[in-house]
């Protein structure tokens, strides 16, 4: 259940995170080698608490999980380990509360419902503050 919507003025930010096929990915695993690759690396910070699936087109069956960090790894460098980079502009976010488990097929259908109510950009993300299922937001962007 969705049980509120809060507009949310993001800054610029560096996400690290690997590639998964949507019906085949291990999240908490591969939230926690996203972390011990941070964890290891003295470059890098982890910028929150929060962890991050993004979906690029909401037809799409490959997401990305990953964390938002402090510091800077060379694409290279990040690709001996599968991971990769991307950088994120300052931009406006709409944020539902999700009162579910952390399971796709219910997060989907969270996110339809959500898209029948208002128009946003194809691209958006799961946001899971602290440990994973403590408080998970859906995130989207109008433009």
């Amino acid at each position: 259940m969705m049980d509120s919507v809060k507009e949310i003025q993001i800054g610029n930010g560096r996400v690290i995170f690997k590639k998964e096929e949507l019906r085949e990915a291990d999240i908490v695993a591969t939230l926690k080698e996203v972390d011990d690759f941070i964890e290891k690396n003295p470059k890098l910070t982890r910028a929150s608490d929060s962890s991050f699936i993004y979906f690029f087109d909401h037809q799409s069956e490959t997401i990305r999980i990953g964390k938002e960090i402090i510091g800077f790894c060379s694409n290279d460098f990040l690709e001996d380990f599968e991971l990769s980079a991307m950088d994120l502009s300052s931009s406006t976010i709409y944020s539902y509360t999700y009162d579910g488990d952390l399971d796709i097929d219910s997060i989907l259908t969270k996110e339809k419902l959500i898209r029948q109510s208002e128009i946003f950009l194809p691209t958006w993300r799961v946001r899971i503050s602290g440990t994973v299922g403590q408080l998970i937001r859906l995130e989207f962007w109008k433009s």
